[in-house]
C-alpha cells in the first residue's frame, strides 16, 4: 500500500511549507530556543526533522523529540502534526490508537483540524468500526469550533468555515493513494446535504461553511450567489465570524467576486466588532484611521485598537506601536511606540518583531543594543519577514553586534528573495 497521504494544506505548522535550506547557525539557534521554551522552535525543528530538507536529513528521533517537547506544553499543532506521522506510518510506526489520542488532545484544546481529523477517521474506518454519524458529530464540532473562543482568539474559527475544503483535499488524497483498498470512501455529497438541511433549520455555524463550499465549489458545484446568500445568512442569524466576512466580501480589499462598498463593508465591520469579534475590532479601527466608508477618526481608531489590544491581539498592539511612532491621531512618543511594539512582539506578532528590532538597532525609544536587535531580527526572520531578512544582512555587513561576514550578509540578503 502507497504512504497514507495525509498531507493537509491547511496545518499551523504544514511541513510542506518548510523553507528547503536551512543553514546549521540557524539550526542551531532554533536549537537553542526551543531549549529556552520556545514552542514555535519546537514545531520548526520537529517538522523540519519529520519533512528532511537539503542540508538537513530526515531524522526521525529528532522529530519526536521536538514534536513531544511541544506537545508537554500543550502545543496543539504539534499535536495534530504528530498524529498525522501516526496516521501515515511516516517516521514512525503507524498506530490509529496513538493518532486519535493526539488528535483528541488536540479537539480538547480548540484545535480545529483535531476535531476534523477524528471526524475522518470515524467516517473511513481507520482504527475503528465506519460510523458516519460519530462522523458527521465531529464533522458538526469542527464547524462550530471556537464557539466559545471566538471572541478572544479572532480568526481561528476559520477551520470550520473550511471544513468543505479539507474534507474534499482528504477526498482527493485517498482516491490518489492505495486507501480505497482498505478504508471506507468518505462521502462528501452526503456531509454536505446534512449540512444544508442544519442551514435550513437555522444554525449559522453550517451556514457559513456550505456558504464557502459554494464560493470554492468544494463538495458541490460552485455558486458565488449561493455563496453570498448563505454567508449573509449565517451574519444576519449572529455569526460574527459571517459578519466580518461580509466585510471582507464588500471591502476595497477584500477578496470576494461583486462590486466593492466601504461603507457596507464599514457597517459589517462595526458589527462584527460590537459584538465582540477580535478581527471586526481590527478592520474597524483601520477602516475609521483611514476613513474608508466611515469618516476619518483618529480617536475611534485608537479605541478599537486598545479593546483588540486588550484581548491579546498582536495586529492591534502593532498599530498602536506605529500610531506612536508616527505620531498620527496620538502625540508622537518613541517610548510608547517601542513598549506596544515589545508587547507585540511577546505574543508573536512577526512584523512587531521586526519594528522592535529596529527599534534596538536605531536606537529608538530605548537605548542602541546591535545584540538585541539582531536577536529579534532572527526571530522576526523565523516567521517570514522578509525586512527582517535585510536588517540581519546589514548587521552582518557593518559588523554590529555580530563579528562583520559579507559571506553572511550576501546569504541573508539573497533569503528574502526566495
Amino acid at each position: 500500500m502507497k504512504k497514507f497521504i495525509f498531507t493537509l494544506g491547511f496545518l499551523a505548522y504544514c511541513i510542506a511549507s518548510l523553507a528547503q535550506y536551512t543553514s546549521p547557525e540557524e539550526i542551531a539557534d532554533y536549537k537553542k530556543r526551543a531549549e529556552n521554551g520556545s514552542i514555535a522552535a519546537m514545531g520548526y525543528l520537529a517538522d523540519m526533522y519529520a519533512a528532511g530538507e537539503v542540508a538537513v536529513p530526515k531524522d526521525c528521533n529528532q522529530a519526536l523529540k521536538y514534536y513531544n517537547m511541544a506537545i508537554e506544553k500543550g502545543d496543539s499543532s504539534c499535536m495534530v502534526n504528530l498524529g498525522r506521522l501516526y496516521l501515515s506510518g511516516d517516521c514512525v510506526t503507524a498506530d490509529y490508537t496513538k493518532a486519535e489520542k493526539l488528535f483528541t488532545m488536540a479537539a480538547e484544546k480548540g484545535n480545529t483540524f483535531g476535531y476534523f481529523n477524528i471526524g475522518f477517521m470515524y467516517e473511513a474506518g481507520i482504527g475503528k468500526a465506519p460510523g458516519y454519524n460519530k462522523a458527521l458529530e465531529w464533522y458538526f464540532k469542527t464547524a462550530e469550533q471556537g464557539k466559545e473562543r471566538v471572541l478572544t482568539e479572532g480568526s481561528s474559527v476559520e477551520g470550520g468555515y473550511i471544513l468543505f475544503n479539507m474534507l474534499a483535499h482528504m477526498a482527493h488524497s485517498m482516491q490518489e493513494s492505495d486507501l480505497l483498498k482498505n478504508f471506507q470512501r468518505i462521502d462528501t455529497a452526503k456531509t454536505f446535504n446534512a449540512f444544508a438541511d442544519a442551514a435550513a433549520k437555522g444554525n449559522n455555524f453550517a451556514m457559513l461553511a456550505i456558504s464557502n463550499a459554494y464560493m470554492s465549489g468544494d463538495c458541490t458545484q460552485q455558486d458565488t450567489s449561493k455563496a453570498l446568500y448563505w454567508m449573509e445568512k449565517a451574519a444576519d442569524a449572529g455569526n460574527v465570524y459571517a459578519m466580518y466576512r461580509m466585510g471582507i466580501r464588500y471591502y476595497e480589499k477584500g477578496d470576494f467576486p461583486g462590486p466593492r462598498d466601504n461603507a457596507v463593508a464599514a457597517k459589517w465591520f462595526l458589527k462584527s466588532a460590537q459584538a465582540g469579534y477580535i478581527d471586526g475590532m481590527t478592520h474597524i479601527a483601520i477602516v475609521y484611521y483611514y476613513g474608508r466608508g466611515l469618516p476619518q477618526d483618529y480617536k475611534k481608531a485608537m479605541d478599537w485598537h486598545l479593546k483588540a489590544a486588550a484581548k491579546g491581539n498582536g495586529l492591534a498592539m502593532n498599530n498602536i506601536g506605529l500610531s506612536y511612532l508616527s505620531g498620527e491621531g496620538v502625540k508622537q512618543d518613541s517610548a510608547k511606540a517601542f513598549s506596544w511594539f515589545l508587547k507585540a512582539a511577546t505574543v508573536n506578532y512577526a512584523n512587531s518583531m521586526f519594528y522592535l528590532a529596529m527599534c534596538y538597532d536605531k536606537g529608538i525609544g530605548t537605548p542602541q543594543d546591535y545584540k538585541k536587535a539582531m536577536e529579534w531580527y532572527l526571530k522576526a526572520a523565523e516567521n517570514g519577514n522578509e525586512r527582517a531578512m535585510d536588517g540581519i544582512g546589514k548587521l552582518y555587513e557593518d559588523g554590529k553586534g555580530v563579528p562583520q561576514s559579507n559571506t553572511k550578509a550576501i546569504e541573508w540578503y539573497a533569503k528574502k528573495h526566495h
